[in-house]
């Protein structure tokens, strides 16, 4: 015979902040945030482990609400019984989440893989590709080989230019916004300032 049923819903959401530290290497950290549906209690985290606790928590303290406060010994048993179900929701979360990251990192490899193929191709320069509606000689197999190398290279040094190129102009932007704000500082005080 079923008796009380209740319901703990939750909503997990996951942010990630990717970003190139000072020496240009990839930098990832994920946080999370996590809301109980039913009163909107929620707990922002870095550690997964913390979330686990957090439901946990809750659910142990959803059945703590519907036991009946005057039988002890059946709200011990029922709090035992209620630990078996998380006890084996704990054991495969670890796995669970894994899996869910590794689905995510391989579906960011194939979109980084697709932005750079469309890279390649717009950042190709004209006489490499031919013009269009030229009829291009059939190039033996290893001479077609080695100018994929060669095109490789050349975007790949492309790439490593473009970067310090922008690193330059983000040096440039920092100091010419300095200088406005000498400027500025400089015509507020006025000539007799000097």
């Amino acid at each position: 015979m079923k008796g009380q049923r209740d319901i703990a819903s939750f909503v997990l959401r996951f942010t990630q902040d990717l970003w190139r530290d000072d020496g240009g290497d990839p930098r990832v950290e994920w946080r999370g945030h996590i809301r109980r549906v039913q009163d909107g209690e929620e707990l922002r985290f870095t550690d997964i482990a913390e979330a686990m606790n957090f439901i946990q928590n809750s659910l142990m303290q959803v059945t703590a609400n519907a036991l009946p406060k005057e039988d002890q010994s059946y709200r011990d048993k029922a709090m035992r019984e209620s630990l078996k179900l998380w006890e084996v929701f704990a054991e495969s979360y670890t796995t669970l989440f894994v899996n869910a990251m590794e689905k995510s990192v391989k579906q960011s490899e194939a979109f980084q893989k697709q932005v750079n193929e469309t890279v390649e191709q717009v950042m190709k320069p004209w006489w490499l590709m031919g013009l269009p509606g030229q009829v291009t000689e059939k190039k033996p197999v290893e001479a077609t080989t080695q100018s994929t190398d060669m095109n490789a290279e050349i975007l790949q040094t492309l790439a490593a230019l473009r970067g310090q190129l922008e690193l330059l102009n983000a040096k440039v932007d920092r100091l010419e916004k300095e200088q406005s704000q000498t400027t500025r500082s400089t015509k507020k005080d006025g000539p007799s300032a000097r």
